[in-house]
């Protein structure tokens, strides 16, 4: 039964490392201007751009924040300089916030099941047994 917590917590732990991941990202982040070049809405309704970054081209893929952008628009491109391919069209410190959002709700899971556990086996421990008041005391 506590094999049901193991997704939950490993959901947990891999969005607290992302999040650890974007906000390193987050502190020394760069941005430039990018080009929309395809609406993928298929693919969750993702974005791919193209952007240039230490004199090299970028391809990347992502939501833009609270727009709908059309092919050929300009945005906002939000990247790592010691690896542009790591790039964004949302700020790296939003990002880290939004990978912590689902950790309660995993570790609220977690607790819920070791919590339900506990109080199975609580109902199923046997009383102990009646202490004989004349045995505890001799003579």
């Amino acid at each position: 039964m506590a094999l049901i917590t193991v997704p939950w917590f490993i959901g947990a732990v891999f969005c607290i490392y992302e999040a650890t991941v974007d906000s390193a990202v987050a502190k020394r982040q760069k941005t430039a201007f990018g080009i929309i070049v395809a609406h993928e809405a298929w693919n969750h309704n993702q974005y791919r751009y193209s952007f240039a970054a230490n004199g090299a081209s970028y391809l990347g893929l992502g939501h833009p924040p609270n727009e709908h952008p059309a092919i050929g628009d300009q945005v906002l491109v939000y990247y790592d300089p010691s690896d542009p391919a790591k790039s964004a069209l949302k700020d790296f410190a939003d990002m880290e916030t939004d990978a912590l959002g689902p950790v309660f709700a995993c570790l609220l899971g977690v607790g819920a099941v070791v919590f339900y556990i506990w109080q199975q086996r609580r109902k199923m421990k046997p009383p102990p047994p009646p202490i004989d008041a004349q045995a505890s005391f001799p003579g």
